[in-house]
């Protein structure tokens, strides 16, 4: 979605990743990374600057392995360089 107005007026794109699980019985058999790559491909490919979530304490690790960094209880990715 487009990126709120702000006070510097800077455009941008940001993506919310929500209601993103993997089955209990999945778990651990890549599926999860799997759709997560896909998912930060279609970023990446749609010039999204930023994306957030808000994880488990559970799925916090597979999200840091991914570029996601924590501020609180939302982790983010900047998907620009």
């Amino acid at each position: 979605m487009e990126k709120l107005p702000n006070p510097n007026g800077l455009p941008g794109l940001n993506a919310y990743l929500s209601n993103f699980f993997v089955a209990e019985e999945l778990r651990g058999s890549g599926v999860g990374a799997e759709l997560l790559t896909t998912a930060l491909a279609w970023c990446d490919a749609n010039d999204v600057d930023v994306t957030f979530l808000w994880p488990t304490e559970r799925s916090r690790s597979i999200y840091s392995r991914f570029g996601f960094t924590a501020a609180g209880r939302v982790m983010e990715r900047s998907d620009r360089a």
